[in-house]
C-alpha cells in the first residue's frame, strides 16, 4: 500500500474514537500449555500434606443394626498430575488435569448405635491410593468496562479413577464381613471429598494465576512527561481452536489532555500458522496516534542555536560561514548569529509496508538572524519534508519487553515559504539544513526513539528466539517464551463482576 493512500485514509476516517484494535496479541495452545506445565509442580506441592475434611455418617447391616462410622485426620500425600493441557473452546478454555495420581492417609472408628449386650466398635488407621484420576476445569475471562480482564475458573469435573483404600488393621477379624462394608462405604466417601478439595484447591489456583498473570500486564504505560500508552482491552477476547486472541486500544494519549487521535486503525491479518507460543502485532496506529500527541502538544518545536554546535566542528551557525553560499543573508546580517526554529505543521505519520517502514515529517524552518542587541530578525522560511527509515526492532531487558527504533537514513525536501533577503541557492541552503539536522535534531531523535516502547506481556514471561515481520499498516512479533511462576499469589475477589485492581501503571520506561 503507498503511503499517499494512507494519508488519504487518515483524512477520510475522522471518528471520535478508535473501535479497532491498534494492538493484538494471539496466545497459542502451545504458550498456554507452557504456561500449565510451569504451574503444576506449584498446584502439586499445594495439593500435598493438604489436610482434607472430616467424614461422618452411618449405614445399616442386616441382623447388626445401624453403625455410625468416622473418617478424619484425612491427608492428601504425594499428588502427581502427569497429563495437564490447555484446550480452547469456543468461548472459554478448558483445563485438564489427566492421569493424575495420590496417596491419602486416614484415621477411622465405627461403633454399633443403640444399647447392645455385645457393644460393636473399633478405631484404626488407613491408606488409599488414587490413580488415573482426572479433572477438568472451564476458564472464562471477561473483560470490565474499563478494559481490565480477569479470569475464573468454574465448572469442575473431577474422577478419582482408581481408589485403592485398605485397612492397616481391624481388631475382629470374625467381623471382617462388617469391615469389608464398612470399607466399601468410606471408599465411595473419600472419592466424593477428594474430588470436592481437588476442584477446589483446582479452582483457586487457576483464579489466582490469572489475578498474578493478568495483573502484570500493563493497561496503562507512561512513557515520558508528556504521552502514555493505553493497552486497554476493547472486548471480550477471541477462542479458536488453536490459540485466544485478545484485542487492544494500543493507543498513544496525552497524560494532561487525553484525546483520541482522529485516525484508524489498520486491519491486521488472522493468524494462520500457530506455531510460536505468542504473536503481538503493532500497527501504525499507535505511532502516528503518539504523533498526534507530539504535535498537538507543542513538543515537536525545535530551536538550533549556534552554542548547539559541536565545539570542533567547522562550521558554525554564522553568516560569515554562509557567505558564499547565499551571499545576499550575509550582506543583509554580516557576521551574525543564526538561529533555527523547527516546528512541525501536522502530525508525523508512520508508514509501514512489507519491505520498509518509514516517518514523514512536516515542519517549517524559520531562519533568523541574531541581531546586535540579542534579538532575533526572521530572514526566510523554508517548508520542510523529512523522510526517516526506521528500522523496528526488540528490547528485552530481563522479563521487560519494549519495540523500539533505530533511525537510518534521512532525506528532505524544502520550499521557500517566505523571503525578506531575495534570491539564494535553494540547494545551499539544502545542504545547510540538513548539516543542521545531521549534527543536532538526528541524534537526539535516535535517542529518543531508541527509548522504545513496552509490550504489554506479563512480567514472568521471558522471550526465548523472537521474530519480527512487517506488514501493511503492522508489524509482528512471533516468539516463544519461558514463564517463571511467582510463588507469591494474589487472592481472588469473590464474584464473577468483581472489580479488580489488577493493572497499576508503569513507571517510566526511561
Amino acid at each position: 500500500m503507498d503511503c499517499s493512500v494512507l494519508i488519504l485514509q487518515l483524512l477520510l476516517h475522522m471518528a471520535s474514537g478508535a473501535t479497532t484494535p491498534g494492538l493484538k496479541v494471539a496466545l497459542t495452545s502451545e504458550g498456554s500449555n507452557h504456561v500449565l506445565r510451569t504451574e503444576i509442580p506449584i498446584l502439586e506441592k499445594r495439593l500435598s500434606m493438604m489436610h482434607l475434611p472430616g467424614v461422618a455418617g452411618a449405614f445399616y447391616v442386616p441382623l447388626v443394626g445401624k453403625m455410625q462410622y468416622t473418617l478424619h485426620n484425612t491427608v492428601l500425600r504425594k499428588v502427581k498430575i502427569l497429563q495437564p493441557s490447555v484446550l480452547f473452546e469456543r468461548r472459554a478454555a478448558s483445563v485438564l488435569l489427566y492421569n493424575s495420581s495420590c496417596e491419602i492417609s486416614a484415621e477411622w472408628s465405627y461403633r454399633r448405635v443403640g444399647i447392645h449386650v455385645i457393644p460393636l466398635f473399633d478405631r484404626g488407621s488407613c491408606n488409599a491410593t488414587a490413580a488415573n484420576a482426572s479433572l477438568g476445569l472451564s476458564v472464562l475471562v471477561k473483560v470490565d468496562s474499563g478494559g481490565h480482564p480477569a479470569m475464573y475458573a468454574s465448572g469442575c469435573r473431577c474422577d478419582v479413577g482408581e481408589l485403592n483404600l485398605s485397612f492397616h488393621s481391624y481388631a475382629h477379624e470374625k467381623e471382617r464381613v462388617l469391615y469389608e462394608l464398612l470399607l466399601t462405604v468410606m471408599r465411595n466417601h473419600l472419592g466424593k471429598i477428594v474430588c470436592r478439595q481437588l476442584c477446589e484447591t483446582a479452582q483457586t489456583s487457576v483464579n489466582e494465576i490469572g489475578v498474578t498473570f493478568l495483573g502484570s500486564i500493563p493497561s496503562v504505560a507512561t512513557l515520558d512527561n508528556v504521552s502514555e500508552i493505553n493497552y486497554a482491552i476493547l472486548k471480550a477476547p477471541s477462542f479458536r481452536p488453536t490459540y485466544v486472541e485478545s484485542f487492544h486500544k494500543g493507543e498513544i494519549l496525552s497524560i494532561k489532555t487525553p484525546v483520541e487521535a482522529p485516525i484508524t486503525p489498520p486491519p491486521t491479518p488472522a493468524l494462520f500458522n500457530a506455531s510460536r507460543m505468542l504473536y503481538i502485532w503493532l500497527t501504525d496506529y499507535i505511532f502516528n496516534s503518539g504523533g498526534f500527541v507530539y504535535h498537538t502538544s507543542g513538543v515537536l518545536q525545535y530551536t538550533i542555536t549556534p552554542d548547539m554546535i559541536p565545539p570542533g566542528f567547522p562550521i558554525k551557525l554564522n553568516t560569515l560561514y554562509f557567505r558564499h553560499l547565499f551571499p545576499q543573508f550575509y550582506n543583509k546580517y554580516p557576521e551574525m548569529g543564526i538561529v533555527l526554529e523547527l516546528n512541525t505543521t501536522k502530525p508525523p505519520l508512520v508508514c509501514i509496508i512489507p519491505t520498509s517502514a518509514n516517518i514523514t515529517i512536516y515542519s517549517a524552518v524559520n531562519v533568523n538572524a541574531i541581531g546586535y542587541n540579542g534579538s532575533r530578525v526572521l530572514a526566510f522560511v523554508l517548508g520542510m519534508k523529512t523522510m526517516v527509515d526506521l528500522k523496528p526492532a526488540l528490547r528485552s531487558q530481563g522479563s521487560r519487553h519494549f519495540i523500539y527504533a533505530d533511525l537510518e537514513n534521512f532525506e528532505t525536501q524544502l520550499s521557500l515559504l517566505y523571503n525578506t533577503i531575495g534570491e539564494f541557492n535553494m540547494k545551499a541552503v539544502q545542504q545547510f539544513i540538513n548539516f543542521a539536522i545531521d549534527t543536532t535534531i538526528f541524534p537526539e531523535a535516535s535517542s529518543y526513539f531508541n527509548r522504545g516502547i513496552p509490550l504489554p506481556v506479563p512480567s514472568a514471561m521471558m522471550f526465548i528466539g523472537p521474530q519480527m515481520t512487517l506488514g501493511e499498516g503492522y508489524f509482528v512479533i512471533a516468539t516463544d517464551f519461558k514463564y517463571k511462576p511467582t510463588t507469591t499469589r494474589r487472592r481472588h475477589k469473590s464474584g464473577i463482576d468483581a472489580k479488580l485492581e489488577l493493572f497499576p501503571s508503569l513507571l517510566t520506561h526511561l
